[in-house]
This record gives C-alpha cells, sequence and structure tokens, in this order.
C-alpha cells in the first residue's frame, strides 16, 4: 500500500526532533525535508556525511522514512547549480532519497535553457546514483505534461523522474466551468480529468512521489486546502484508481495541512487509497 506522509515543515513542534516524532504519532510513516523550514541547517556547506547521520538517527529514532529532500531553488538558473550538487550528495549519504524541486520561471521562459542547464543537474544525480524530481506547475515553465515529457526526453536520463502535484499542475483559467449557483465557480471536470489522464499517460511511469493537498477558486485564482476538506473542487477518482494499481507503494505527501486537521487529512488520504480496507 501507498505510505502517507506529509511536508515536514507542516507539523506542530518547537524542533525537527519534535516534529519527527509528532508526524509519527498523527500516523505519517514518511516526510518532505527541508531542513532550513524545521530548524535544521540548510546551507550547502553543511550538507556533510556527519550531519547526514545525525538525520538519519533522528528519523530512525521517530520512525520515519525520508521521502523527498527539498531543494526548491531555480535549476535554470546556472548559479544554484553548487546547492543543486550539494544536495544530491546529501541524499546519497542519506541512503539515497529522492531530491525534489520545481522550475519557478515563468511559462514565457524558453525551454531549451531549461533543458540545457537541467542536464548539468542530471548528470551530477546520475554519478550519485540518486534521483532528481522535478514538479510540474501551471505558473512555471514546466507548466504542461508535453513540457515536462519534453524535458524527459531529452534529459533521457533514470536520474529524472517527477512529483506529480494534481493541484499545481491545474491552470487556474481553465479550472471553472462556470457559476455553481451558490457566489462561487464549479470545476471543469472535462478538463481536469483529461489534464490528469495525460500526466498518468506520459509521466507516471517516471513518477517518483505524490504531492496531496485540494483547492477552490475565489477572484480567478487557486486558494489551496488541506486534503479532505469540505468544499476542494480536486477529483481525485483517476489519480486515487492510477495509484492503487500502478504505484502501490508510492510515497503520498500531504501538503498545506495544519496541525488541527492534519490527522483527519491523513485518514482521508488513507480511506481514498483503501488503505486498511477490507
Amino acid at each position: 500500500m501507498p505510505q502517507i506522509g506529509v511536508r515536514l515543515h507542516d507539523v506542530a513542534g518547537e524542533s525537527a526532533s519534535e516534529k519527527m516524532k509528532t508526524a509519527r504519532a498523527l500516523g505519517f510513516h514518511c516526510i518532505q525535508l527541508a531542513p532550513g523550514k524545521v530548524g535544521l541547517p540548510g546551507d550547502p556547506a553543511a550538507l556533510t556525511p556527519g550531519y547526514a547521520r545525525v538525520v538519519g538517527d533522528m528519523m530512525r529514532e521517530a520512525g520515519l522514512g525520508l521521502s523527498v529532500l527539498g531543494c526548491y531553488r531555480s535549476p535554470a538558473d546556472e548559479s544554484t547549480h553548487a546547492a543543486y550538487e550539494a544536495y544530491l550528495r546529501f541524499a546519497a549519504y542519506l541512503g539515497g532519497c529522492v531530491v525534489g524541486t520545481e522550475t519557478n520561471e515563468s511559462p514565457a521562459s524558453p525551454m531549451d535553457e531549461l533543458c540545457r542547464q537541467m542536464e548539468k543537474i542530471v548528470r551530477t544525480a546520475e554519478k550519485l546514483g540518486v534521483v532528481f524530481a522535478v514538479e510540474p506547475v501551471s505558473r512555471h515553465v514546466l507548466s504542461t505534461p508535453a513540457r515536462a515529457k519534453a524535458l524527459r526526453d531529452s534529459m533521457a536520463s533514470p536520474a529524472l523522474q517527477f512529483i506529480f502535484d494534481p493541484v499545481n499542475l491545474v491552470d487556474a483559467a481553465k479550472a471553472s466551468a462556470g457559476p455553481d449557483g451558490q457566489g462561487g465557480r464549479k470545476p471543469d471536470l472535462i478538463y481536469l480529468d483529461e489534464l490528469f489522464a495525460e500526466y498518468i499517460e506520459e509521466l507516471g511511469p517516471d513518477t517518483a512521489a505524490i504531492h496531496l493537498k485540494d483547492y477552490y477558486m475565489e477572484d480567478g485564482k487557486q486558494v489551496f486546502i488541506p486534503a479532505g476538506t469540505s468544499g476542494g473542487q480536486l477529483p481525485t477518482e483517476r489519480i486515487a484508481a492510477w495509484i492503487r494499481e500502478k504505484k502501490p507503494y508510492i510515497d503520498v505527501l500531504l501538503e498545506n495541512t495544519v496541525p488541527a486537521t492534519a490527522l483527519e487529512s491523513r485518514v482521508y488520504a488513507e480511506r481514498l487509497l483503501g488503505i486498511g480496507a477490507e
């Protein structure tokens, strides 16, 4: 069954160690770690083998696995490459977790420049034997499944994979089908289903982890909310069926959770994916 996890910086606690123990007490099995967001050193120079042992000991004590090591910079910017290399090395020291990122530049940015700069990072990941996973986001240059496929084909490397965040892939300009009669906007289910079907068809086999949250539309913009929140507009049937059939042990990381409802979001995710069902 899939492992349900959480971004550690969304969990209550005064220290990283306390947050880890809280995450496990809430029933999570794995985490996404952005060191600088939880009071741990995040500067690339600090990412030594000794530091990796400390983090590994903390996680073993809490009973958690590390799914994604977050390095959310801008891979098309050559000045960030040293940081990416350091995080990829750190992932190897930690035993081979995924290093996750987004592309950040606007959709108008040239894809060829992204591919040119990304190749250097991907080749480093290959040498280290770790996975570099990019998250397509509709507001960034890697805005569609087709663009992500073009990047994958250009790299032609098993070291490049993807993080699937269905909500981040949604184009807000296409997401609504019209007024819902209650002052809001109803989702365009045809557009959403076709979008997710395209992602699964093109990038499903190369997906290393999943981010799960929900959203609703307000004034033409997405408002992110925790998974399982009433009023969410993400259709999950196709995504859940694909995970159950094709990705039975993938890590599903909850995003935008809040301490008051983290347990409810975890239970929702387990129910959605049939975890614990007879």
